[in-house]
């Protein structure tokens, strides 16, 4: 769908680079393509997943260093999402549990690295 002559599809945007969460630490992404991958501090954390449009929808695991999602004990892996703001310097989601359905809290993370955060047309 098109309005005003620009597509309605959300920008597409390069979040790698270092994020802050007062609660969660650091998170350092680095994006191919649309498919990226990270570590966060907390608990030894990974992530990776797809941006499509303004939205990062992952996979989230922990206390797992180095080690793939499935080797992570189900307690300590799940899924999410975060939406990307229109500046690109902002992710806001949930996260949730492997296999519930309820969300089960909030991440919020702000772009603090000087590596590129670019949105690409």
């Amino acid at each position: 769908m098109k309005t005003a002559g620009k597509s309605a599809e959300a920008p597409y945007y390069d979040l790698t680079g270092i994020w802050k969460s007062s609660i969660f630490g650091e998170m350092k992404l680095r994006q191919s393509g649309n498919r990226v991958t990270g570590v966060y501090d907390c608990n030894d954390g990974q992530i990776e997943g797809v941006v499509e449009g303004s939205r990062f929808i992952y996979d989230w695991w922990e206390q797992a260093p180095g080690r793939p999602y499935k080797k992570a004990f189900k307690t300590h892996r799940g899924d999410g999402y975060f939406d990307i703001s229109k500046n690109g310097k902002r992710l806001t989601g949930k996260w949730r549990l492997e296999g519930v359905k309820k969300w089960g809290g909030n991440w919020q993370f702000s772009w603090r690295s000087n590596l590129r955060v670019k949105k690409i047309n």
